[in-house]
């Protein structure tokens, strides 16, 4: 499944870009997921920092461009996850910037690495939907 964002803008030269995937990881979980990335955090007390980043720039965008987000899990280990979002300008069938990010799962208190919990593993398998690839 594929969370899409539309008309945000490129605000500066990619600096618009970068935040909006940022913005757009939020959403992801607050919107498909539901539940707000905060509260993994502070209440399950879950981390998820990058431990590997690709990203393909094909095209670059323009300072007012509006663009279009795409984010969907692509993959679960026992203690990873991986991320795959691909941008788009507004209107354009093929993507500008691809890539995927691999994120492990952390005890907050320890940063020690864990297994995905129970709780949260069905509710990022259900967002992997049909399509498993990019």
């Amino acid at each position: 499944m594929t969370i899409s964002r539309e008309n945000s803008v490129v605000s500066s030269p990619g600096k618009g870009v970068r935040d909006r995937l940022l913005d757009v990881a939020e959403e992801f979980f607050a919107d498909r997921l539901g539940i707000e990335y905060h509260t993994i955090i502070d209440t399950h007390r879950i981390g998820l920092p990058t431990v590997h980043l690709e990203t393909d720039f094909s095209r670059p965008f323009s300072y007012g461009d509006d663009i279009q987000v795409e984010v969907k899990v692509l993959n679960l280990g026992r203690t990873s996850l991986t991320f795959g979002y691909r941008v788009f300008k507004t209107g354009e069938s093929v993507p500008r910037i691809m890539g995927h990010n691999v994120t492990v799962c952390i005890n907050m208190d320890t940063f020690e690495k864990i297994e995905i919990p129970g709780w949260f593993r069905p509710i990022l398998e259900e967002q992997m939907g049909e399509d498993k690839n990019q």
